[in-house]
């Protein structure tokens, strides 16, 4: 199996493992493994995306993949908490 390129192929990755680990339980050292691994890759694109937040540039991540819909406004929020 390849590396992941992005977090969607990393998602089928990941979700293939489950669904080999459901059919042979034999497998769980591997897919704990693979797991960890995966949570280490979104760890290190979460810090990018923090470090280029702090420095005030657009982040160029590729893993991210592509986004799709709208983009947003400056001070537009994506959720509105339910206290406001």
């Amino acid at each position: 199996m390849q590396p992941a390129k992005d977090l969607d192929e990393l998602w089928e990755q990941q979700a293939e493992s489950l669904a080999l680990l459901m059919k042979d339980p034999r497998r769980m050292l591997q897919a704990r493994e693979a797991a960890n691994t995966a949570g280490k890759l979104i760890d290190i694109v979460k810090s990018k995306l923090i470090a280029c937040q702090m420095a005030s540039c657009e982040p160029d991540i590729p893993q991210l993949g592509k986004f799709k819909g709208k983009r947003i406004q400056n001070g537009q929020r994506l959720i509105e908490s339910s206290g406001s």
